[in-house]
């Protein structure tokens, strides 16, 4: 069953510590590396913020078409393929919003893991194993 895939208005934003955005240097790491211990003797458990990964995005998948998505490391192309394929986390420190429909329906009304398969970028496999 052939499946187009479109979205729109798709956002995913997770809470992260304050410490962990920016250029790292070798001051940021050392205060990473020290923050745990200064939270726990000042009680301060740190700010958080709220980073974007993905920024309102719109677009469509054509059933049997084959598309190319490119972008450079950081822009979000994995995270936008594990949102489409239901393996994003979702809940606590992740929020997604927007819509996305699978041939007309909501992911709520699929089983989407089942209907879309995303192969991750590290191969995953037992390596001691021959194929005959």
């Amino acid at each position: 069953w052939p499946v187009h895939v479109g979205f729109k208005d798709l956002e995913y934003t997770v809470s992260v510590p304050k410490a962990d955005v920016g250029i790292a240097t070798v001051a940021t790491t050392f205060y990473k590396i020290a923050s745990p211990l200064i939270n726990l003797f000042t009680c301060n458990f740190g700010d958080r913020v709220e980073l974007k990964i993905l920024h309102k995005m719109s677009g469509a998948f054509e059933a049997g078409k084959s598309t190319l998505v490119l972008g450079p490391p950081g822009c979000g192309v994995t995270t936008l393929f594990k949102v489409l394929s239901g393996r994003a986390k979702v809940g606590g420190r992740c929020k997604l919003t927007g819509d996305i429909y699978y041939s007309g329906f909501r992911p709520e009304e699929l089983h989407v893991p089942k209907l879309a398969m995303y192969v991750d970028q590290v191969d995953q496999h037992t390596a001691v194993l021959t194929v005959r």
